[in-house]
């Protein structure tokens, strides 16, 4: 891509390097605003399903949220490795991570999944376990997904602003275009 020498910005990706200009979610800001929200709410027993990605060299992906997840839990003196797990990112991970925490000895009275998807496989294994959300155990999500607005209960959920984030893209081409020198855009 350098090497065409043409504007270019990336859309919900960080190349390695910062010779490209990108448009990306603040996912540190969004994971302690989900923290705050659940702390706010009594939680102090947060558990984490999360998803992990390789890349083109199978390299594991550096994921933000687990990371924010992990340094909120360590800062207010809650941090279990026992309430955390992670898998690939489909429902059927979800129900089977969430399974293993609702099993530990140490109890969960929140989890925090880190796609809608994940969620969705909690709010199974939730119910089967003979719990309900949120009653007993609080399910968050991430993404904002459709299913979050058809399951019962509805899933509270972190939206990302996907059209925003591309109009920003947009413009920032276009600014690329004219001439102008930008950085990473953060929303």
């Amino acid at each position: 891509i350098e090497a065409f020498k043409k504007p270019t910005v990336f859309l919900d990706a960080m190349p390695k390097g910062d010779q490209f200009d990108c448009v990306v979610n603040d996912l540190e800001s969004s994971v302690e605003a989900v923290m705050d929200y659940l702390t706010g709410l009594g939680h102090k027993k947060i558990a984490f399903i999360g998803g992990y990605e390789v890349d083109k060299d199978g390299e594991e992906v550096h994921d933000e949220r687990m990371v924010t997840y992990k340094k909120y839990m360590e800062r207010i003196g809650e941090f279990s490795p026992a309430l955390v797990r992670v898998g690939n990112f489909t429902p059927e991970d979800g129900y089977v991570l969430c399974r293993e925490i609702l099993e530990e000895k140490e109890k969960p009275t929140a989890i925090f999944a880190n796609n809608d998807s994940l969620a969705v496989g909690c709010y199974r294994a939730v119910s089967e376990k003979g719990l309900r959300i949120p009653e007993d155990v609080a399910v968050i999500g991430f993404d904002d997904s459709y299913v979050s607005r058809v399951i019962e209960p509805e899933l509270t959920t972190v939206r990302i602003d996907s059209l925003q984030m591309g109009k920003l893209a947009v413009e920032m081409l276009f600014r690329l275009i004219d001439g102008e020198e930008l950085s990473e855009w953060y929303i």
